[in-house]
């Protein structure tokens, strides 16, 4: 009979041990998902901030070049030209911009993922 209480005690820790090692996997995949949303919405912010400023700069680059060609004083058409030029490297800059925060953001997110799949696995090894 005693040994029958120890064993039936032995399995009651084990199954508060596995309770509790699930609740954490459960709470490490909550936090991992707010972090995701998190960082989602940072994402998404920054590309509509830096779209639109694209979306600007080539307004404005494609009105530059009607002046560009547009038969004015010569003074003018280098004012116009160097501005061109000018709007281009913003534009080329801006563009760039982008692509590193998409990039970064991917990069970001894989390592999160890695992070929360390598404690899901400690936490299963218990």
């Amino acid at each position: 009979m005693a040994e029958k209480r120890l064993q039936e005690a032995n399995v009651s820790d084990e199954a508060k041990e596995l309770a509790e090692i699930n609740h954490l996997i459960v709470e490490t995949d909550k936090k991992y998902g707010e972090k995701t949303r998190e960082r989602s919405f940072k994402r998404n912010a920054d590309v509509q901030r830096l779209s639109t400023k694209i979306r600007e700069l080539e307004e404005k680059e494609a009105t530059q070049q009607e002046i560009k060609f547009g038969f004015f004083q010569i003074r003018a058409k280098r004012k116009a030209a160097e501005q061109l030029t000018q709007t281009q490297q913003e534009l080329k800059s801006t563009k760039n911009e982008l692509q590193v925060t998409l990039e970064n953001f991917t990069a970001e997110q894989e390592e999160m993922h890695d992070n929360c799949e390598k404690r899901k696995q400690e936490l299963i090894e218990i």
